[in-house]
């Protein structure tokens, strides 16, 4: 087996941190803890497809590494990466690194400051102001 440069690993890891942060198993991310991961959905000729989720976490420093699959589940992002993410919050839950209120509350927060922002955005084009241009 060939032995594969550091920019390459470097490379692969850092596409897992962004499946997490973003992409398809953003389901297995665990708040203010960094991770990556990989979906997957196998296709299975008798059936509907099976899905997968492989990660671990921290980003950083990794602790744990979990693989999640799902015979005929379908996708790896939407059925997988959830189960794999509620794994993960229970083991930093139990470990003392991550509060599921704290969490609630944080997510609670932000959606009332979305709903404000969007009331106020609603209101500046109920009322539009026009502010003259000095020439």
């Amino acid at each position: 087996m060939a032995a594969h440069s550091g920019s390459v690993y470097k490379i692969v890891r850092e596409g897992m941190r962004e499946v997490v942060d973003g992409g398809t198993g953003w389901r297995a991310k665990v708040w203010r803890i960094s991770g990556g991961g990989k979906t997957g959905t196998a296709q299975n000729p008798h059936g509907k497809s099976h899905a997968w989720y492989m990660g671990f976490a921290p980003f950083e420093e990794p602790e744990i590494a979990i693989c999640v699959l799902v015979e005929n589940g379908g996708s790896g992002g939407g059925v997988a990466a959830p189960i794999a993410g509620a794994f993960l919050r229970k083991y930093f839950y139990l470990k003392g690194k991550y509060d599921y209120r704290a969490e609630r509350k944080w997510r609670a927060m932000i959606a009332k400051r979305d709903s404000l922002r969007k009331a106020a955005e609603a209101d500046s084009a109920s009322f539009p102001v026009e502010v003259p241009l000095d020439e």
